[in-house]
């Protein structure tokens, strides 16, 4: 849980990585070639897929603070 709270975090307070959502095989990969092809390799991220991190974060800092 602590891993992957640090890789939210970093997702979240970077410019470097892109949010996107893995629920359909056709959207996501049309968003990761428009990343890859983008200058700099760097797209938006899709809003939704930051308000997903942003909740699974504070997801698991609530879980992690119960359980120490």
């Amino acid at each position: 849980m602590e891993t992957a709270l640090n890789e939210l975090d970093q997702l979240l307070n970077t410019d470097y990585y892109v949010a996107v959502i893995n629920e359909d095989l056709d959207k996501v990969l049309q968003q990761v070639e428009t990343i890859i092809s983008s200058a700099n390799h760097t797209t938006p991220d899709e809003p939704a897929a930051r308000a997903v991190a942003e909740q699974l974060a504070t997801d698991i800092r609530a879980h992690l603070a119960k359980t120490v």
